[in-house]
């Protein structure tokens, strides 16, 4: 059957040769990035990090005293001390005292608050002072201070109206055994506790320096009236974050004793794309602070010496998997060449024929 239109398939034929001769023209740019992405990516496997001093003997993982944390629950015991429960009751701040001056009742005050200072504010004397004295103690100076006004015959008694009510509240106790019920508190998202009548402590410190500084802060706030017990009740969830080319990334849970390979391998070892000779373990400080350390597992994975990392994980560590160099050039070919430059992969061309 003959052809239709010559005129026309000329032109159709000359349209097909501009064409390709643009995509050729494209091929030879896009192939050209491709080298340069080799290039630049294929000669360094992954970013490069300078790895942190190996770390001291702290940052070894003491079961007995961990680092505290958002989430942990501290349990505290309040109990009266000797010095509360035997001798001759010493006044404090807080206290509610009551003052009767015989045969001057306008002297006379109940229901006197003790200052947070220690002091008393009485007529005629202003203030004096009534924290650390016994009820026998300031009756006298009370005394010895309308004596020297010139107040005839005055007979003082003091007497202890309420003891301290923050120290009340903070000794509880169950009916049923009379043993102490303790209170629980928990560090906030901050790494903070409040605790009551004290400033707010910083917890995100291992537990016996938050349970030293609790227990010194109680002892200045009440002179010795309060003994305090500072235990861990529950921990946080302890968990290491394994994040980059691993088949499961996000959290592993910590057993001790574990070291980078294990948390890896409990996050589904290695991807094709990984770059296990660009390993880097970071762990976070106080204050914003990180260390970083790189490790190199393909050496000893493939049986060419070297060792793997003696560093031990500790909870709370990010371990990153890089890309390997071909995964990242792949990765550039991916965005900058076949997202971006109209190269078909395939196509076709019809050309009218009669």
């Amino acid at each position: 059957m003959p052809f239709g239109n010559p005129r026309r398939g000329d032109r159709a034929l000359a349209w097909l040769t501009r064409r390709s001769a643009a995509l050729a023209r494209i091929a030879v740019t896009a192939l050209a990035l491709l080298a340069t992405a080799v290039v630049a990516t294929g000669c360094a496997e992954a970013p490069t990090f300078v790895s942190s001093p190996p770390p001291g003997p702290d940052a070894e993982l003491d079961l007995t005293n961990p680092v505290l944390g958002p989430g942990d629950m501290l349990e505290i015991s309040f109990l009266p001390t000797a010095k509360t429960l035997s001798g001759p009751y010493r006044i404090d701040p807080e206290d509610r005292l009551r003052v009767d001056v015989a045969n001057h009742t306008e002297l006379s005050r109940d229901s006197l608050l003790v200052l947070p200072d220690g002091s008393i504010s009485l007529p005629e004397l202003g203030r004096i002072m009534a924290s650390g004295k016994t009820v026998v103690e300031l009756s006298a100076a009370i005394r010895a201070g309308y004596e020297a006004r010139f107040i005839r015959a005055p007979s003082v008694v003091v007497s202890v109206e309420d003891s301290d009510v923050r120290l009340k509240s903070l000794i509880t106790r169950r009916p049923e055994a009379m043993s102490v019920e303790p209170s629980v508190y928990r560090v906030s998202e901050n790494g903070t506790i409040d605790l009551p009548y004290i400033a707010q402590i910083q917890a995100n410190r291992r537990l016996r320096t938050v349970r030293d500084e609790v227990i010194r802060a109680y002892q200045d706030k009440f002179a010795g009236r309060l003994e305090v017990t500072v235990n861990l009740r529950q921990a946080r969830p302890q968990v290491v974050y394994v994040i980059g080319e691993v088949p499961r990334p996000g959290t592993v849970d910590f057993r001790y004793p574990f070291n980078p390979l294990m948390a890896i391998s409990s996050a589904g070892g290695f991807l094709p794309t990984a770059a296990p000779a660009n390993v880097v373990l970071f762990r976070f400080g106080t204050g914003g602070t990180h260390s970083q350390w790189m490790m190199n597992f393909r050496t000893p994975m493939e049986g060419k010496g070297g060792e793997f990392s003696p560093i031990a994980v500790l909870p709370g560590d990010v371990i990153f998997v890089p890309k390997s160099g071909i995964a990242l050039s792949n990765a550039l070919v991916e965005q900058y060449v076949r997202n971006m430059i109209p190269i078909p992969f395939g196509f076709g061309i019809t050309v009218p024929v009669k």
